[in-house]
């Protein structure tokens, strides 16, 4: 479900910038401010159906100790720590042989809206989902994990340059990324 209205659907599609089939009925909002400015109008349904940090006591009460609770910098920063740790909580007797290769999926690179290219949106939106980080940080901190840099700086995708670069990674509908070359300042928070 997308609300950012796409002028060629079809090609959006293919790039791995939308997903499914828009009715002349569907919300279409321009520009990520409009999504933003909609979100106690129209989009209400949608923003609150998305909010994560509603369902992080019901989770923590489902599975108890028994959740690996971590960061999606995570996976980009130590994937093999974290299928390590996947392993050991399932109870598996498998060690990963010292030459995996832990690659990313379904990863679309480049700009997808007009988001990234107006900070003081992406601080607005930053600022609309300060109790999500909140929650993260409260979370990881009761599971023990460390709260990676990237989240106490409320760093997105918007603040990785490789990310949102033309020639960046590229591998939608479930093949490996071909990881291109790191771009100066790509690490840097």
């Amino acid at each position: 479900e997308r609300h950012f209205c796409q002028d060629d659907l079809e090609a959006a599609k293919q790039r791995g910038h939308a997903a499914g089939e828009r009715t002349a009925s569907d919300p279409c909002f321009r520009s990520a401010a409009a999504l933003i400015e909609e979100r106690t109008r129209k989009l209400q349904p949608l923003w609150e159906r998305l909010a994560l940090a509603q369902h992080f006591e019901p989770l923590k009460r489902l599975f108890g100790t028994d959740a690996l609770v971590m960061h999606q910098e995570s996976l980009r920063s130590s994937a093999p720590h974290v299928f390590r740790s996947l392993v050991a909580i399932l109870g598996a007797k498998y060690t990963y042989p010292g030459d995996t290769q832990f690659h990313r999926y379904n990863a679309v690179g480049g700009h997808r809206t007009d988001l990234c290219q107006n900070a003081s949106l992406v601080a607005a939106l930053q600022r609309l989902l300060e109790p999500e980080y909140l929650q993260m940080e409260r979370l990881l901190a009761e599971a023990g994990e460390p709260v990676p840099k990237e989240l106490a700086l409320r760093r997105s995708r918007c603040h990785r340059p490789g990310e949102l670069a033309a020639n960046a990674a590229r591998c939608p509908h479930q093949r490996a990324c071909d990881e291109g070359p790191q771009l100066p300042g790509e690490e840097t928070l």
